[in-house]
């Protein structure tokens, strides 16, 4: 084989590779395995999971409702609040007293007011990512 027709046979191949890959990123979809729902609260809650998939892999079942879908939060849940200021030492002992929180908000889970057409958008596209929990 001469080094003419080498070179040739190596461009080919690269030239497959590079058309292989960009169809591959072009083509290629991924899917987390799961079915989204609307529910008549205005909930987005799980309707359906693959089995095998990532979402059964990482325990999403069915009937969990989605606080977070493509980082957008669709339920706020209630965490601790805690000072903006740091405490201040005790004057006498000189010990920093623990920073504590001062309250919980929400009180309890709360909707994130969204568009219903952008909620119907989101749920209409494969997830790639969410966060469920149990209702």
């Amino acid at each position: 084989m001469d080094a003419r027709l080498r070179d040739r046979i190596a461009i080919g191949i690269a030239i497959l590779a590079f058309v292989l890959g960009v169809g591959t990123l072009v083509a290629a979809r991924s899917d987390a395995g799961v079915r989204l729902v609307v529910d008549d609260l205005g909930r987005v809650v799980v309707s359906e999971v693959s089995p095998r998939s990532p979402a059964d892999r990482n325990g999403i079942e069915p009937g969990m409702v989605v606080i977070q879908l493509e980082d957008v939060e669709l339920i706020r849940l209630p965490q601790y609040i805690y000072p903006e200021a740091e405490p201040s030492p005790d004057p006498i002992t000189g010990e920093i007293p623990e920073h504590g929180p001062i309250g919980i908000e929400p009180s309890e889970p709360t909707s994130v007011p969204i568009d219903p057409s952008t909620l119907d958008a989101l749920v209409a596209r494969p997830a790639l990512s969410l966060t469920a929990i149990q209702p």
